[in-house]
């Protein structure tokens, strides 16, 4: 059938991943003529990296420009970070305006009256002497879909609690985005975002570049790919 990748996931479970998991579950109809032996290659290898539990919604398997991109979800983020044994916390809020300029507010409600301009959030660990602390504009994110118009107040603020949680651990978070940071493909802001090659990945023969995975393809795949290793790609995720 297709080679499994086992590991442990960062919440403490376990997670067996094969091409056609990855091809027919994970990957949305309309993405998976994207996804070619090498491809997959790399959402299985990368997901095992960041120990991630795709199956329990750790992340989203998105297609860009023909390209994989794996976005995990702020859940994530914050188990990983609440995980470090120096972590402190983190507050996070909006940012509006009022007639007095610009201000900010915990939590996602903004007052009566107030534009709503953008997120913030200030993370903190006790190994540093300075917190993380970002400010997001609304305007540089909202995508114009249904959740951003029904809740634009919480999506911004996902936004800013991403990008400090990243930014004070970069090790844990390298290259990865969650999904409300990125537009759809073919929006208007769409970009190339893609998963960067992980070290040994192997190509699963079968499938030219550029066509899906084929039953054929899983056949004569490596071997196991991840296995003890994987410890070694957690950035201290435990």
């Amino acid at each position: 059938m297709g080679e499994i990748v086992r590991y442990e996931t960062a919440d403490g479970g376990s997670m067996e991943l094969t091409p056609r998991k990855v091809v027919e579950y994970l990957v949305a109809p309309k993405d998976r003529a994207a996804m070619n032996d090498r491809n997959v290659a790399m959402v299985m290898a990368t997901c095992a990296a960041l120990r991630l539990n795709p199956l329990a919604g750790d992340c989203h398997i998105g297609v860009f420009k023909g390209k994989p991109t794996i976005m995990p979800s702020i859940d994530y983020y914050q188990r990983v970070a609440a995980a470090q044994e120096t972590f402190d916390g983190m507050d996070s809020g909006v940012l509006y305006a009022d007639g007095d300029g610009l201000r900010r507010r915990s939590g996602c409600v903004v007052p009566p009256g107030c534009e709503l301009v953008g997120g913030w959030a200030t993370a903190y660990d006790t190994s540093r002497s300075h917190p993380v602390d970002v400010e997001v504009a609304l305007s540089e994110y909202d995508q114009g879909n249904a959740m951003w118009e029904a809740k634009p107040a919480t999506m911004i603020r996902k936004v800013a609690k991403a990008q400090a949680l990243r930014e004070l651990y970069p090790g844990c978070f390298k290259n990865t985005y969650v999904s409300e940071e990125l537009p759809d493909e073919g929006g208007p802001r769409a970009v190339e975002c893609v998963v960067e090659p992980m070290p040994d990945v192997p190509d699963f023969g079968g499938a030219p570049e550029g066509e899906p995975v084929t039953d054929e393809a899983y056949e004569d795949v490596a071997p196991d790919f991840v296995g003890d290793d994987a410890e070694n790609n957690d950035d201290k995720e435990d």
